[in-house]
């Protein structure tokens, strides 16, 4: 299979409170150097600022 990247680093936050979200991203390498796609997948999410607005 496909090699991937590293992570990039994760986004900033969506919201500054109430629940946003946080997004990262990896490049599958697999169909420029083996012409094999990647297993699993190429992006994460996870949730932030969950805290209540004032």
């Amino acid at each position: 299979n496909g090699q991937w990247n590293a992570w990039a680093p994760w986004s900033g936050c969506s919201k500054s409170c109430d629940g946003g979200w946080q997004r990262r991203v990896r490049v599958c390498q697999g169909l420029a150097v083996t012409g094999q796609p990647c297993d699993g997948s190429g992006e994460e999410v996870r949730r932030c600022s969950e805290q209540r607005c004032p």
